[in-house]
């Protein structure tokens, strides 16, 4: 077996650097996200119609929740059709014993 190169290491500094940064980002963006929605409903309370802005509410989750269910089903179809249509016998290239190499330690795995 082929002796593998260590992974390099990153500094306490560099990992607290990016885990901040990474939080400032998620507070950032779903900062933006609360005041938009905060701001519609308030809006719509204050013309009397606060129960059309929870039914558009739930209708955008209900169709996010739907079309997510049906892009994971069809990803999932075609994810399970390419593996049942590989071929039996590929060419052998340098590429692709590079590949077969791969295939063969994911296969168990996965479960296929």
């Amino acid at each position: 077996m082929a002796m593998r190169a260590p992974l390099p290491t990153v500094s306490r500094r560099s990992r607290v650097l990016l885990v901040v940064v990474v939080v400032l980002l998620a507070i950032s963006l779903l900062g933006s996200s609360l005041v938009t929605v905060l701001t519609d409903v308030w809006w719509f309370d204050s013309v009397g119609y606060s129960d059309v802005y929870t039914v558009m509410l739930q209708t955008r989750v209900f169709m996010f929740l739907i079309v997510g269910a049906v892009m994971a089903a069809f990803v999932g179809l075609n994810l399970w059709l390419a593996y049942r249509l590989q071929p039996a016998y590929r060419p052998m290239s340098l590429e692709q014993q590079n590949l077969e190499r791969y295939r063969l330690w994911l296969t168990p795995r996965c479960g296929c």
